[in-house]
Formats: structure tokens, C-alpha cells, sequence
């Protein structure tokens, strides 16, 4: 008795998620062929990269990313990589604090956000500097370390590196599209 019930409650769920991706897919059809015409072409043109902050503000840039292939990649498809991975790594650094991550974790995601704004802004960028003086500074911390005072102050710190980041990254782009150069 139970197995024929519950065998109809499946048939039922099937029969309702069919249902559902048929409706869905006449409704959305003409939404769906442009989609897929899209990835068909698919090219890194002018994507956005945003530095989202935990109140949903954007420091957004937009980077043109076409150029020449270098080992079937683009340099300019690394870049954005690069952009992208920043602006992620960042975010989920202050995740990490937010939700009273370890220090492990803590460590590793500002150990990869200063990685990829190395790779992003150069060594000598004042932000590269300010974030690698931070790593080097809670690199060490354990745990019991990270007290609610300073997580908040880590969150701070993240915080206005993400918008300095932006800033540089906009005047870096700005700079490459007035002389001409693409990123």
C-alpha cells in the first residue's frame, strides 16, 4: 500500500516538473534561442566587473577584454579573470569574518585576494601594499585571536581596499583606452 503511494507521488512530482519545463520553455522560448545564439558567439566584451560590498553597493568597471591569442587565451581574458577573482576573493574574506570563520580560512582568503591583486595591480600598487602589510599582520592569528573588535576592523580594512581596488583598476582602464590600448 505504502510503496503504490508513494510510486504515485513520484509520477506525480515527474509529471509536474515536465509540465513545468514545457510551460517554461514556450513561455521563455524566444529569451532562450537568443541565449543560446549568444554562447554560440561568445566573446569577453565589455564585461562588468563589480566590487560588491555587503549593502549591495557596486564600484563597478567595465573592462573590454578582445585581443590577440596568446596559447589559445587571451591576455585580456586573464586580466578579467584576475578582476573577477579579486573582487571574489575579497567578498568572501569578509563572509568568512562575518560569520566567525577560522583563522585558517581567514588567512587563506586574504592570502589569495593579496595573490590576485599582485597579479592585478602590481607590487608596487599602494593597495597591494596596504593588503600585504594585513596579511602579514593577521598571518599569525589563531582562533581565540580574532576578538569581534577586530573583525570589525579586518571588515573595514577589506572594505575600503575593495574601493580603492576599483579605483585603481578604473584609472588603469581609462588610461589604457586614452592611449589607444585595449586591456
Amino acid at each position: 500500500m505504502f510503496n503504490s503511494i508513494y510510486k504515485i507521488l513520484v509520477d506525480l512530482g515527474i509529471t509536474a516538473w515536465v509540465i513545468f519545463a514545457l510551460v517554461a520553455l514556450f513561455v521563455f522560448r524566444k529569451s532562450l534561442m537568443d541565449l543560446i545564439s549568444n554562447l554560440h558567439t561568445f566573446r569577453f566584451k565589455d564585461f562588468g566587473v563589480g566590487f560588491l560590498n555587503r549593502s549591495d553597493s557596486v564600484a563597478e568597471s567595465t573592462v573590454k577584454t578582445t585581443g590577440t591569442l596568446e596559447n589559445g587565451r587571451t591576455q585580456n581574458g586573464r586580466n578579467f579573470l584576475e578582476f573577477y577573482w579579486l573582487g571574489h576573493d575579497l567578498s568572501w574574506t569578509q563572509t568568512v569574518v562575518l560569520t566567525q570563520g577560522r583563522a585558517v580560512d581567514i588567512a587563506y582568503g586574504l592570502r589569495q585576494s593579496s595573490l590576485h591583486m599582485t597579479n592585478t595591480l602590481g607590487v608596487d600598487s599602494p593597495t597591494s601594499k596596504r593588503l600585504s602589510d594585513i596579511v602579514s599582520q593577521t598571518s599569525s592569528f589563531s582562533n581565540i585571536d580574532w576578538t569581534p573588535i577586530q573583525r570589525k576592523a579586518l571588515l573595514e580594512d577589506l572594505e575600503c581596499i575593495k574601493h580603492a581596488a576599483a579605483k585603481e583598476i578604473q584609472t588603469i582602464m581609462d588610461t589604457l583606452q586614452e592611449s589607444g590600448n585595449k586591456l
